[in-house]
């Protein structure tokens, strides 16, 4: 499955689109029957939210649900719910060789996260939430859009506020549309690198 027909696809939509067309897109696409998303009472500091796959079998809300799950932080905004829920709706997309779908690999990542890995080197779970990162910001925002602010921006007619609640995008991830390796790093998941 390829991200870059969802990519392809959501140039030609509307600016804004809510997180259930998000998903029926992915649905489509990917050919998997359903996702739930499920608000759940997790510590946002530890985890803002996490993406369970219906092979999950043994997983409580895999069972309660009946096919793939996007767990979100209950105490999170609705953006931050609708931007968690649209990066871990990306794993759909991820080799599953690189998913954090078992308690060990789940706890590597978060190993990783906080910087405690002491190899020093990156796993392929790590790296595969990165690549989601990058593919929710590109699918939360079309490359025409993110061009257009770039250069309002560069012309200070517009702040990183403003895109957020245009975007419905937390502030806190406005600015990495704008990181200067942007277009090379999505062009390289697009090309599948």
């Amino acid at each position: 499955m390829s991200f870059r027909l969802l990519y392809d696809a959501r140039q030609q939509k509307p600016d804004y689109i809510n997180r259930n067309v998000i998903a029926d897109m992915i649905l489509g696409i990917t050919k998997i029957p359903k996702i739930s998303v499920a608000i759940v009472d997790i510590d946002p500091e530890v985890c803002r939210g996490l993406y369970l796959s219906a092979k999950n079998s043994q997983h409580h809300l895999v069972r309660q649900h009946g096919n793939h799950v996007i767990a979100v932080a209950r105490e999170l905004n609705r953006c931050w719910q609708r931007f968690i829920c649209v990066k871990e709706m990306m794993h759909m997309f991820a080799d599953p060789e690189k998913a954090a779908d078992q308690g060990h690999l789940f706890e590597a990542l978060l190993e990783d996260l906080s910087n405690q890995n002491s190899s020093g080197e990156i796993s392929p779970q790590l790296r595969s939430e990165y690549n989601c990162l990058w593919m929710a910001l590109a699918t939360i925002c079309r490359e025409e859009k993110r061009l257009e602010y770039q250069q309002m921006k560069e012309r200070n007619e517009i702040s990183d506020y403003q895109i957020a609640l245009e975007l419905k995008l937390p502030q806190f991830h406005v600015k990495t549309l704008f990181h200067p390796r942007y277009r090379a790093i999505v062009d390289g998941i697009l090309d599948g690198r």
